[in-house]
């Protein structure tokens, strides 16, 4: 009887042991199923990269229209007044040459820029602020051995910044006229800046 009672126990824990090599392989099914978590991370991750991509641009692609307007009417209003400034106060040739094309290719990005905000009911200011507003006035002090160079610099300057923030706004889908107006301006602003270059900049 006893051993009867030995055999049965010994079946039991073989028949124990037996499920318990049968509930392995729903638990390495499992632990297959984990490397779909990096693909669904994968999946998670892309909007991440995007977001770096971007990252470079957070500070103007997030513009509303209105504040495009007030930086692109600053950016304007700087390269009219510093290039009329140079007109007067510049010795080189090619300097005063640049500068007189300053003066005619953003006073016609100036007034473009006022008739697509109109139209679109946003406020160009009157007065620069900002960056360009500190340049100005950096300019206007500049000693007459370091204006045109201090003019060139400053320039080169604008030009990146303009074209970082019209770049931003070409691409953005707040207001098509906006991004026509950017996108039309940028050849110029990227030409203005190669011929810094060529200046020595």
């Amino acid at each position: 009887m006893k051993t009867a009672i030995l055999a049965a126990a010994i079946g039991l824990a073989a028949a124990g042991a037996l499920s318990a090599q049968t509930a392995t392989p729903p638990t390495a099914d499992t632990s297959a199923a984990v490397p779909t978590v990096p693909t669904d991370g994968a999946t998670t991750t892309t909007p991440a990269a995007t977001a770096t991509v971007g990252s470079t641009d957070v500070a103007v692609s997030a513009l509303t229209p209105q504040e495009f307007v007030n930086r692109a009417a600053s950016s304007g209003m700087f390269e009219v007044m510093s290039s009329e400034l140079a007109l007067e106060r510049a010795a080189t040739p090619s300097v005063k040459e640049f500068a007189q094309m300053m003066v005619t290719d953003h006073t016609k990005a100036n007034d473009e820029l006022k008739i697509v905000a109109a139209a679109n009911g946003l406020t160009v200011p009157a007065e620069m602020s900002g960056t360009p507003a500190d340049d100005w006035e950096m300019l206007q002090n500049a000693d007459a051995g370091v204006f045109e160079q201090s003019y060139v610099d400053m320039q080169i300057k604008a030009h990146s910044t303009a074209i970082d923030l019209f770049s931003a706004q070409a691409q953005a889908t707040t207001n098509p006229e906006l991004a026509a107006f950017a996108q039309k301006t940028l050849p110029t602003l990227q030409s203005h800046r190669e011929m810094l270059t060529g200046m020595g900049g």
